[in-house]
């Protein structure tokens, strides 16, 4: 390698030194570069509208550190870009005023020592250069550790509300659900106002009869009303009369009696005082006791003139003997009805079923009659 002085530096004895300058120089290959002291920091520019995302640059040199900015979005982590080379070292610029502590660079080795040069004056400050082109992108380097995680920035605006979505087809009815308990009675309601009377419905078919219900208390009499007035005489009614035919002799089975006992029809008639009519005859037998199964029956016989045989007229009337618990008989009546012209003979005759002996005492007899 042979020694080549730039412009900006001499190359002794392979170590680089530049004018001025203190350990301010990096071999490179047969030159040196010199760099100048770092300018001061500029003031921050405003925010520039983001652009597309260029390509991965190379790595600059550590600026100053900047204030606070305010917590941005977690960004998507980008890659990280190949390490370029160092570019050229442009001429020296006049010495700026010092800048802040930059961090301090790694050790690097022990270089031979060098002989003390002459201390030149301080050349002024030269205008800086024009940048130099970007170098070839040298090699991927390695990954870096990752950076601590920002804290989260404000809540964005609320976006615009979007528009409305079509309504979703009706989904399937749901079993029906269980019975919820019931709740307990609400508080009575007050009294509506009456409404207006409705028309009367039909008549309902009739009920059945209830049963009868128990006899209530007898109520009180009431005031006597006031007489009424005196209705109509009705009509006449028939007015009743008796023929009385009684003996106190002794009458046999087939005896007559009329006025008196006889065994024939013509000697014991009666004459009949009016014309009337027979509507009934009553038999006693007095004291004679007719035993049980036995019977005496009278029997009403008329004829107009004795000379004629009598008639019955139907009308008769049976004592009958005891029967069971019936107690010991001598009495009986009979009912008929019929017509007997004023003047008609009369008489009852007596028949007697078997074994009653003679009517010792005779027996009394009542015929009785409705006069027109």
């Amino acid at each position: 390698m042979s020694n080549k002085n730039t412009p900006n530096g001499d190359n002794i004895n392979n170590k680089c030194c530049c004018p001025g300058r203190r350990n301010q120089c990096v071999p490179n290959g047969c030159s040196c570069i010199c760099r100048g002291p770092a300018g001061p920091t500029g003031p921050m520019g405003p925010a520039g509208p983001t652009g597309p995302m260029g390509p991965m640059g190379f790595p600059g040199l550590m600026g100053p550190t900047g204030p606070a900015g305010l917590d941005g979005a977690m960004g998507p982590a980008g890659f990280d870009g190949a390490a370029g080379l160092d570019g050229a070292t442009g001429p020296t610029g006049d010495a700026g005023p010092a800048g802040p502590t930059g961090p301090t660079g790694p050790t690097g080795p022990t270089g031979p020592t060098g002989e003390t040069g002459a201390a030149g004056p301080a050349g002024l400050d030269g205008a800086t250069g024009p940048t130099g082109d970007a170098g070839p992108a040298g090699p991927t380097g390695p990954t870096g550790p990752t950076g601590e995680t920002g804290a989260a920035g404000p809540a964005g605006l609320d976006g615009a509300t979007g528009p409305t979505g079509d309504a979703g087809p009706a989904g399937p009815t749901g079993p029906t659900g269980p019975t919820g308990e019931t709740g307990a009675a609400g508080p009575a309601g007050l009294d509506g106002a009456t409404g207006p009377t409705g028309d009367a419905g039909p008549t309902g078919p009739t009920g059945p009869t209830g049963e009868t219900g128990a006899a209530g208390p007898a109520g009180l009499d009431g005031a006597t009303g006031p007489t009424g007035p005196t209705g109509p005489t009705g009509p006449t009614g028939p007015s009743t009369s008796s023929i009385y035919l009684a003996t106190n002799q002794s009458v046999s089975d087939g005896g007559w009696v009329g006025l008196g006992t006889s065994s024939t029809f013509i000697t014991s008639t009666v004459a009949i005082p009016v014309n009337l009519t027979i509507v009934g005859i009553i038999l006693n037998i007095r004291d004679y006791r007719i035993g049980s199964g036995m019977s005496v029956t009278a029997e009403i016989f008329t004829s107009p003139c004795g000379h004629e045989a009598p008639t019955s007229t139907g009308i008769s009337v049976t004592v009958d003997g005891p029967r069971g618990d019936q107690p010991v008989n001598c009495l009986a009546t009979g009912a008929g009805s019929v017509y007997v012209a004023q003047g008609t003979l009369l008489s009852v005759q007596i028949t007697t079923s078997d074994g009653v002996g003679a009517l010792n005492s005779g027996v009394a007899i009542t015929v009785i009659t409705e006069l027109p």
